[in-house]
C-alpha cells in the first residue's frame, strides 16, 4: 500500500511538472494524474517520475466539459480517441491503472454505449481500468452516480481488469454510516482507494476519520493504494504523517 498525491488537488500552486517534485518532498511514493499529463511533455514527466523515484498510480482519460465521454450516446468516436490518448501516456510514464470517465448524461442508452466502449477499452490493453462512483451533491448528472451502477456494469461485463476507485467521501455522501461497510462488501472489485474528509473534502487526518483504520485494513487486505484527493488547508506532508503514525 502506497499513498498517493492527487497532482490534480494537491501542489496546485505549482506548474504542473513541479507538482511532482513537491509530492516527493513531502514524502510522498506515488502520484496520480487527472489529465494534465496528456497537455504535457512526456519526457519531462517521465524523467521527473524516475528520478524522484515516484509510482504513477492512475491518470484519467481526458474530462472536458462533459466530465468524460466512456457512456455518452454519439460520441463513441470521441471516447475512443480519449482512451488511446490516455493509453498512450499510461504507456509511456508506465501507470498502473486508467480512469475511464462516464460523462454527465441521463439518455437511456448510457449504459449500453458504456459496455460497449468498455469493451473496447478491454480489447486494448491490460493495464487496470478503473470507474468511479461520484456523488450526485458533488456532481449533478454523471452517470456512474452509486454503487448499483456499478455493480450492473461489472455484473454485465465482468473481467477483472475492469475495477471501482472507491472514493470514500463520494461514498460517505451516498451511503453515509454504511459507507466502510460498502466498500468492504465491494472489495473484490476495488482497483484503487481514494480519501478525503466526509464532511467537506478537506484534509483526511486521521485523528479526523473515524472509519480511517477500516479503510487501512481494506487497503491493506486488497493491495490498494490510496490517493489523497482533498482540497487542502494544511500542508500535505502534515497529512500525510497523520495517515502514517495512526497506520502504525
Amino acid at each position: 500500500m502506497e499513498f498517493s498525491a492527487n497532482l490534480g488537488f494537491l501542489f496546485t500552486d505549482l506548474p504542473f511538472p513541479q507538482r511532482i517534485t513537491a509530492a516527493a518532498r513531502a514524502g510522498f511514493r506515488a502520484v496520480e494524474f487527472h489529465d494534465q499529463a496528456q497537455s504535457s511533455d512526456l519526457r519531462l514527466i517521465a524523467g521527473l517520475l524516475h528520478d524522484e523515484g515516484l509510482k504513477l498510480c492512475s491518470l484519467n482519460c481526458a474530462m472536458g466539459s462533459t466530465a468524460g465521454s466512456a457512456a455518452l450516446p454519439g460520441e463513441e468516436a470521441r471516447f475512443r480517441a480519449e482512451f488511446l490518448s490516455a493509453l498512450e501516456v499510461a504507456e509511456a510514464l508506465d501507470a498502473r491503472a486508467i480512469h475511464i470517465m462516464t460523462g454527465r448524461t441521463s439518455e437511456a442508452g448510457a449504459e449500453a454505449v458504456l459496455l460497449r466502449n468498455l469493451e473496447f477499452a478491454l480489447g486494448c490493453t491490460d493495464r487496470r481500468l478503473l470507474l468511479e462512483v461520484i456523488s450526485p451533491a458533488a456532481m449533478p448528472g454523471y452517470w456512474m452516480n452509486s454503487p448499483e451502477r456499478f455493480e450492473a456494469v461489472v455484473a454485465a461485463l465482468p473481467d477483472p481488469q475492469l475495477r471501482l476507485m472507491g472514493d470514500w467521501y463520494h461514498f460517505s455522501s451516498l451511503c453515509g454510516a454504511a459507507a466502510l461497510s460498502r466498500l468492504c462488501g465491494l472489495a473484490p472489485h476495488l482497483g484503487h482507494l481514494q480519501l478525503a474528509r466526509a464532511e467537506d473534502r478537506g484534509d483526511p487526518l486521521a485523528e479526523d476519520l473515524p472509519a480511517w483504520l477500516g479503510l487501512r485494513a481494506l487497503a491493506m487486505e486488497r493491495d490498494l493504494d490510496i490517493g489523497l484527493e482533498y482540497r487542502a488547508s494544511l500542508p500535505p506532508a502534515e497529512v500525510l504523517s497523520s495517515l502514517r503514525g495512526r497506520a502504525l
